[in-house]
């Protein structure tokens, strides 16, 4: 079926902000991810290497701790805006209301805005999402240190 693959003007427009981790980039890759879900394959995220022993580490080209503050905080957006999205369609799938399981926005907007990893702000998103993500019994993906 035409519909597994992303769309030519999706990858066209993903190619064409020259970033990885754009909305246009997100767009492709959770296309795919749906898609591998859908015929019970696993799906491998970008930037992530799993050295095959469980232990998930980022790929040197895409570290989040390198570049300006701007790219950092550009980054966390990309990387909660992702795993949103992904806890909005895991808790649709078992029929749960999403809303409640949401980190609140002010939370994910202080997160951004501090542009760090390590911060606290970024620390209490991250808790609320891995609650939230066993709460569904979805896999949680760590963000790349």
């Amino acid at each position: 079926p035409k519909d597994v693959l992303p769309t030519p003007s999706q990858v066209a427009a993903a190619v064409a902000t020259g970033d990885p981790r754009s909305a246009a980039s997100a767009t492709v890759v959770d296309h795919l991810r749906e898609q591998y879900g859908q015929y019970g394959l696993r799906f491998t995220e970008p930037f992530v290497v799993d050295d095959g022993d469980g232990a998930v580490t980022q790929d040197a080209s895409a570290q989040v701790g390198s570049g300006s503050m701007e790219t950092q905080r550009e980054l966390l957006a990309s990387y909660f805006d992702h795993m949103i999205r992904r806890l909005r369609r895991g808790a649709e799938d078992q029929d749960k209301d999403a809303q409640s399981l949401v980190p609140p926005a002010d939370a994910v907007a202080a997160a951004v805005a501090s542009g760090d990893l390590n911060s606290a702000e970024t620390a209490i998103v991250l808790d609320d999402l891995r609650s939230s993500y066993k709460t569904l019994d979805l896999d949680f993906t760590e963000p790349p240190r």
